[in-house]
This record gives structure tokens, sequence and C-alpha cells, in this order.
């Protein structure tokens, strides 16, 4: 009787546990691909050498690069040849007519190699081929991308009045149509990194500029920017005249931008346009991004620190009584990146609004930094290289083996911040404890734009 309760036991404890795994996923083994590779096959050459294998999702950015790249390895040499716009005009000629309408959408990018911008570009490319779908565009060849090799040097309409600088650049592109062929678009992926300081704002007016010649020869025109990506560039384009003032046919959207209006305010010229400069604060910015076709499609600083606190009040950090005036005691530490506008933008944001919430109160925060990329992992292009580097650090690891034994896990030597992470966590436990004139920390944010960089801190 004794043994058919034990065995009961077991039989109910082994269930229970079938189904925790279950739950968790241990038990789901993970998809796996079982498409055949042929290295062969990725060395046919394409008749149209402007042309490359490319699937709807991939990078085009990394892939154009890539392409050019083993290009100039086979060849011994760089074969990149560049050209003026009007040859690249010319290739858009020749895909429509006077029965097509035509829609340029520049979707301007981070052009960085590593991982994060990679799957930023990624996903922009996904949203871009979705976005296009559901509006009943299919791509034109979905198995290739084309690239164009522009050199501004060629183009005496180029504005060279800031500083003579042009510019190099390779620029993707590929085309859309709908399911009757009346309207086309173009999608162009703009590398901004590999525009110079300065020059954003007027590489843009001349893209727009030159890609307008052909609305005569075409049923209607259009220009888009899905874009840039960061405070700084679109600074540059209000602090700049209009490309193109209040017009249908242009249009900027700042989807990338999160800075607040008032802190914008603050970096755009007191003399920029006198039409907007006599009005309210609150409302100059958004009269200088109206006269500048600009539409920002994502939300402020500002208002993502007045959810969060308020979601923290909701919490029970620093919550308001209806009865009691409100006595702001609770403690805040933020982990942020140093080296992001964006991070250094929110910690201000936090101290001023959780300063007013308040009633002035400071000392409320405590901020920490660090360095974006603190596993210190770089790109890697050159899979040889890549190799023979790991085949290195292994034997190194292995000589090290009998002197690192009685050492912490994370080294001081090297590239990545693991020992600082240590040492921050070791702070935040003395700030926490230590002082008994401090209350105790209810919350602690982490401010960055590194996924992998928080995700090492959570794990710290």
């Amino acid at each position: 009787m004794g043994n058919d309760n034990n065995q009961d036991s077991k039989n109910g404890l082994i269930s229970i546990l079938l189904l925790i795994m279950l739950a968790t996923g241990t038990l789901i083994n993970p998809l796996t691909s079982s498409r055949p590779f042929d290295s062969f096959n990725r060395k046919l050459p394409l008749s149209d050498e402007q042309k490359i294998d490319a699937r709807l999702w991939q990078d085009p950015i990394m892939t154009t690069e890539q392409f050019l790249k083993n290009n100039k390895e086979t060849k011994k040499n760089d074969h990149r040849t560049y050209h003026s716009i009007a040859n690249f005009i010319g290739e858009i000629e020749q895909e429509i007519s006077d029965k097509t309408s035509l829609k340029v959408i520049v979707v301007s990018i981070f052009g960085s190699a590593y991982s994060e911008p990679v799957e930023y570009r990624l996903r922009y490319r996904t949203a871009v081929v979705s976005a296009l779908g559901s509006s009943k565009y299919t791509p034109q060849d979905n198995e290739h991308i084309r690239y164009f090799n522009l050199d501004t040097e060629l183009e005496p309409s180029f504005n060279r009045s800031v500083n003579g600088v042009d510019i190099k650049i390779t620029l993707p592109y590929e085309w859309y149509e709908n399911n009757t062929q009346s309207e086309k678009i173009l999608v162009i992926w703009l590398n901004e990194d590999k525009i110079p300081k300065g020059r954003y704002r007027d590489f843009i007016g001349f893209l727009y500029e030159e890609s307008k010649k052909i609305e005569p020869k075409t049923k209607g025109f259009s220009f888009s920017l899905i874009g840039p990506t960061n405070t700084s560039l679109l600074v540059e384009l209000m602090n700049n005249d209009p490309i193109e003032k209040n017009a249908q046919s242009f249009r900027i959207l700042s989807a990338g931008a999160t800075i607040s209006n008032n802190v914008l305010s603050e970096k755009i010229k007191n003399d920029i346009d006198h039409t907007c400069s006599n009005k309210p604060e609150d409302e100059k910015i958004q009269c200088i991004l109206d006269e500048r076709s600009i539409v920002r499609t994502i939300g402020q600083d500002i208002n993502l620190v007045k959810a969060l606190l308020w979601e923290l009040e909701q919490r029970g950090v620093n919550r308001e009584n209806p009865i009691i005036k409100r006595d702001c005691k609770d403690q805040l530490v933020l982990v942020g990146e140093q080296d992001s506008l964006y991070a250094r933008s929110l910690v201000d944001h936090f101290y001023s609004s959780l300063a007013q919430r308040c009633g002035g109160k400071k000392g409320l925060i405590t901020n920490f930094t660090y360095l974006r990329g603190l596993d210190g992992k770089l790109p890697e292009f050159d899979e040889s290289n890549k190799k023979s580097q790991n085949e290195k650090d292994t034997q190194e690891q292995k000589n090290l083996l009998t002197q690192l034994d009685d050492a912490s896990p994370e080294h001081a030597e090297g590239r990545n911040q693991f020992d600082y992470l240590r040492r921050l966590v070791d702070k935040i436990e003395q700030l926490d404890s230590s002082d008994g004139n401090r209350d105790q920390i209810k919350a602690i944010g982490i401010i960055g734009t590194d996924v992998y960089d928080k995700l090492l801190i959570l794990h710290a």
C-alpha cells in the first residue's frame, strides 16, 4: 500500500514537471531549416552588374556593401564606377510612362555594422515591404535589389556653398508597382552615415530637385523622406531653408528622432524663420515643422518619461495621497548610456519631471552611466580572420586557465566592461543599504539604445 502511494506521488510529480516544461517551452524543439546550401550557386554571376541577389527581408545596406566588397577582392581593386545623377534619372525614366504615377520614397537609416543597427535595418526593410504590401504594392523583382553609385562631384547643380565637400555614395533601390501598373514606387535606401556633417539637407534637396525633373513625363509625382533616424539631422533640416515650402508633393516623415519639442527649440537658431519667430514657444516648433513639410510620427521623450513616472506612481513609488500632501521620499536609480543623446535626454527629463511632481525636491535620482557595447564585441566582415581570431583566443584561454582559477569570472582586461558592471551593482547595493539617512531604492531604470547591453545589465 505504501509503495503504491509512493508510486502515485512520483507519477504525479512527473506529470507536474512535464506540464511545467511544456509551458516554458523546454519540450518544444527549436525551429530549424532543412534547406540545402550549395556554395557554388552563391558564386554564379548575374547578367546585370548592378543587380544583387537579395531576399525582401535582407538588409539592403549591408547586402550591397558585402557584394561590392566581394567584387573588390575578386578583381583585386575597387571596381566601383561612380556616375552622375543624370544616369540614375535615365534608368528611372525607362521604368515609367506618361500614364504612370511615380512615388519616390527615400528611407534614411543607420549604416553602422554593429548588431543593433543591423537588426534595426532588417526591421525597417520588413516594415516598408509589409506597408507597401498592405497597400497592394508588390515588388517588381522579389529576388534582387539594384544599386547606383552616385558622385556629386559630377553635378554642377549640387550646392557646394557650405564647405565644398562632395559625396560619393552607393544607393540601393527597388521598384514596387500596383496591380494595374498605373502607379510605381521607387524605394531608395540611404545610408545617412555616408553623408558628411552639415550636408544632409543639401543631399536630400539635391535628390528631390533631380527626381522632380521626371514629373512632366509622369501622370503624377511625389517625394517622401522617411527619416532621419537621429536628432542632429532633424535639427539640421530645421535650421536650414525648407527644401520645398508647404508642398503637397514633398514631405518628410520623422519616425526616429524622439527629442522633445522644448529641447528641440533650444537647438533652433533664433533667426532661422521670420514667419515663425513671433509665435509662442509651444507653437514655434510646430510652425517650423509645418513649413518644412516635416511630420513627426513618433512620441517625444518627455511624454515617455511622464508615462513611466505615472506607472511608477501606480506601483506605489512616490504615490500621491489624497489626504496627506505628497511626500516624495522613494529613491530612483537610472543606469544610462553615456554616448547617446537619446539616453542623456531621457535622464534629464526624469530629473526635471520628478522634481516638478515633488514640488522641486531634489536628490531623488541617482544616475550611473556606461558606454555602449558592454560585451566588447565588434563587427567582423572577414570570416577567415574571424575564425583564426577565435582559434587564437581559445588557445590563449587554455594557456591562462591555470593563472585564472582563483580570479573572478569578469576580468579587468580586454574590450568588455563586465568588471564595471559588477562594481556598478556593488555601488547600487551600498547606496540602498549603507546610508541610514537615505530611503530605500524603489525602482531602477535602464536607459539605452542597445538591447544586448540592457540584457547584460539586467543579468548583472
